[in-house]
């Protein structure tokens, strides 16, 4: 059973860092290099635009409009759609954006570390949309006084539902 992951840190011995995501019984989650920002996951180039906002990091390619990413596409996982509120800002990602939620599934350094997917979501995300699913996910959100994220409510199609906070 796999209890325990640990990243250990090491340099390229020039301009990168490489981390390794991995588990206490060995195995490897992940091996990302970055410098200001991710350049390479398991492999694999990751790509920027002029923006800074990620297009393409492996078998993933993200769509980008008005400052959102309105659909991720990977070959083996299909396509995930996105709208969004319009009226709520985000200000500091969490696990729901689409850039954490396509790449960090499963292991906490992009979520410890978002600031290495460069420029994110401009806005709340409202639904996921999987491969065309008639019924998408819907996020419902807790903001405090100055309108981050406190509270987050996740409804799928079968109306099942869980709910962040954080205090």
């Amino acid at each position: 059973m796999r209890t325990t992951l640990c990243n250990r840190y090491e340099s390229d011995g020039g301009k990168y860092t490489i981390v390794t995501s991995y588990w206490g019984d060995g195995y490897t989650e992940c091996e990302y290099t970055f410098d200001n920002l991710l350049r390479r996951m398991d492999g694999e180039p990751c790509e920027y635009d002029a923006e800074g906002h990620l297009i393409s990091c492996g078998e993933y390619t993200f769509v980008w409009e008005d400052g959102n990413i309105v659909r991720c596409e990977s070959e083996h996982e299909g396509t995930m759609e996105y709208t969004y509120y319009t009226d709520r800002e985000n200000k500091s990602p969490i696990d729901i954006d689409p850039l954490i939620n396509a790449l960090g599934g499963g292991d906490f350094f992009l979520m410890a570390h978002p600031q290495l997917l460069g420029t994110w979501c401009k806005n709340l995300v409202k639904t996921s949309t999987y491969n065309h699913d008639s019924n998408p996910v819907t996020w419902e959100y807790t903001l405090d006084s100055d309108d981050y994220v406190t509270g987050v409510k996740r409804t799928d199609r079968d109306h099942y539902s869980y709910e962040y906070r954080w205090e």
